[in-house]
C-alpha cells in the first residue's frame, strides 16, 4: 500500500532548508514505500526508516527527552522550538522487550546533537527479527512543505539525513484606511 508521503529523495546540493543530522548508520528507505502496515508511522508523522549497521542511536538534533520507553526501542526528543521527532525499533520488536537495547537517557534530559540515546546489539537483535530498522519520524508536519532525503546511505554524525523545507508564509493582507 502506497501512501501519501511528503519526503522526497534529491541531492544535497539542491536541498533548501532546516538539515537534520542521521542518528544511526545505514540504509534509508521511504516510509510509505515500505512493504509492510506503515500506516501507523504514517499517522504519526513523516520520516524515512533506517536498515540499522552500527551499535549506536545518537540525538539527530539538541533539544529535551520528552519520552522514552526502553523495552521498545523508542525517545521522543522536542528541540527548543518545539518540533518533536521520534524514534523508534518497528513495533513487532515489543514483544521481545527491549533484547539488545539499552537507553542512555531519561525523560527530562538535556541532550546535545550527537549525543547517544541508545546503545543496541544488533546480534541479539538480529536473532529475534530481521532486518532491524530505526523509524526516524518528524512528528509536526503541518509547518513543512517536504522532507528533502540526500542520501540512501547515511553514517552516523557525519551525513546530514534529511532537510525540512517549509511552507512559504503567505503575505498579511494590507488593512485600508
Amino acid at each position: 500500500m502506497l501512501l501519501h508521503s511528503i519526503v522526497n529523495f534529491t541531492t544535497l546540493n539542491l536541498a533548501k532548508g532546516i538539515k537534520i543530522g542521521a542518528p544511526v548508520s545505514g540504509k534509508v528507505f521511504n516510509i510509505a514505500k515500505l512493504a509492510g502496515n506503515q500506516a501507523f508511522y504514517k499517522r504519526a508523522g513523516e520520516g524515512v526508516a533506517i536498515k540499522m549497521e552500527g551499535h549506536q542511536v545518537n540525538s539527530p538534533i539538541s533539544g529535551t527527552v520528552i519520552d522514552t520507553v526502553p523495552s521498545h526501542g523508542k525517545v521522543i526528543i522536542q528541540a527548543k522550538n518545539k518540533l518533536r521527532f521520534l524514534l523508534q525499533f518497528p513495533f513487532e520488536y515489543i514483544k521481545f522487550n527491549g533484547i539488545g537495547i539499552k537507553s542512555l537517557v531519561t525523560i527530562g534530559q538535556t541532550i546535545n546533537i550527537n549525543d547517544p540515546l541508545l546503545k543496541v546489539d544488533l546480534y541479539k537483535m538480529n536473532q529475534q527479527m530481521k532486518p532491524i530498522f530505526l523509524y526516524f519520524i518528524l512528528l509536526d508536519v503541518k509547518a513543512f512543505k517536504s522532507i528533502e532525503v540526500f542520501h540512501k546511505h547515511v553514517q552516523i554524525g557525519t551525513d546530514p539525513i534529511f532537510s525540512l523545507v517549509p511552507k512559504p508564509v503567505a503575505p498579511k493582507p494590507i488593512k485600508k484606511k
